[in-house]
C-alpha cells in the first residue's frame, strides 16, 4: 500500500511530498473462541439457559447452527461485562486487599472484609491463569510456572510459528508477501487437482470388502449410538480443544449436559 504526504514548504517555495511504501495486508477477522474459565462465573448457567432457546422450526442440526451464532453474540457482550480485562481484574483487586488491610489496621473495617477482598484476589488471579493458560494452549506444567508473563511468552511464540513469512514454490524459488504466497497456493492446487492421475491403492486390504460381515455388523455401523455412548465420547475430549468450527470446547458441552 503506498500513501503520499504533502509536506509544509519552509525553506523553499516548492512543496515536497513524502511517499510511503508498506505491505497492504488485511487482519483476519478474530476467530471466535469458547473459554472454560467462563464456566466458572457463578451467572454462567442462568445466563446460557436464558439464551439457549429454539429460534425456528429448521432440522435439530440448523437450529444448532442457529443457536450458537446467537450464543456466540450474546457471549461476547456477556463476557466484556462478567469478566473484562482480567488483568486489569487483578490489579483491582491488589489495590481493594491493600486497602482493606489499611482499612482493618486503622479499625475503619472488619477482618470479613478483608478475607472477602483476599478471597476476590485468588480468584481474580485463578480466572486470569486458566484464561491464558488455555489461549497459551499449554497442557502441563508445574506449580513453580505459574507465571503469567509466560503464557504470553507462549502465545507469542505460537502466533509466530504460524505465521508465514516465505515458502518455495515448485521451481524452487523463495516468495514473499501475502498476496503472493496467497495467489501461488491456490495455482498449486488447482494445477494438482486438474492434471490426469491414475489412482492406486497402497496397503489395501481386499478382505475388508467381502461378504463375510454378518447382518448384526451392518447394522451396527448404520445404528445411532446411544446417549451413554455420546457421553463416553465427549468426555473423553480434551476440555481445552474445540472439535469444530464453532469455537466451542467440549467442557461447554458437559457444563450444558450437566445442568
Amino acid at each position: 500500500m503506498t500513501s503520499i504526504s504533502h509536506l509544509p514548504c519552509t525553506c523553499s517555495d516548492h512543496r515536497p511530498l513524502l511517499i510511503s511504501i508498506s505491505p497492504h495486508t488485511i487482519a483476519p477477522l478474530p476467530r471466535f473462541r469458547f473459554f472454560n474459565v467462563w464456566v466458572e462465573h457463578p451467572e454462567f448457567l442462568s445466563f446460557i439457559k436464558s439464551v439457549w432457546l429454539p429460534v425456528s422450526s429448521f432440522p435439530p442440526w440448523i437450529k444448532l447452527w442457529q443457536i450458537q451464532k446467537k450464543v456466540v453474540k450474546l457471549l461476547k457482550a456477556w463476557n466484556w461485562n462478567c469478566f473484562g480485562n482480567l488483568t486489569t481484574k487483578v490489579e483491582e483487586a491488589e489495590a481493594k486487599v491493600k486497602q482493606t488491610e489499611l482499612n482493618f489496621q486503622m479499625g475503619l473495617s472488619d477482618e470479613q472484609n478483608m478475607i472477602l477482598a483476599n478471597a476476590n484476589l485468588l480468584q481474580a488471579i485463578l480466572w486470569e491463569e486458566d484464561f491464558y493458560k488455555q489461549k497459551a494452549a499449554i497442557k502441563k506444567f508445574l506449580d513453580g510456572d505459574r507465571n503469567t508473563k509466560f503464557y504470553h511468552a507462549c502465545i507469542k511464540q505460537r502466533r509466530h510459528s504460524n505465521t508465514i513469512l516465505k515458502i518455495k514454490n515448485h521451481n524452487g524459488i523463495w516468495i514473499q508477501g501475502t498476496d503472493i504466497i496467497h495467489r501461488d497456493a491456490i495455482d498449486h492446487f488447482q494445477n494438482l487437482l486438474s492434471e490426469p492421475h491414475e489412482a492406486t491403492l497402497l496397503n489395501f486390504d481386499p478382505s475388508l470388502l467381502n461378504d463375510n460381515f454378518s447382518d448384526t455388523h451392518c447394522l451396527d455401523l448404520i445404528s445411532i449410538p446411544t446417549e451413554e455412548k455420546i457421553w463416553k465420547a465427549l468426555c473423553s475430549i480434551d476440555g481445552d480443544k474445540v472439535s469444530r468450527a464453532d469455537g466451542f470446547t467440549s467442557t461447554f458441552y458437559i457444563k450444558l449436559v450437566r445442568w
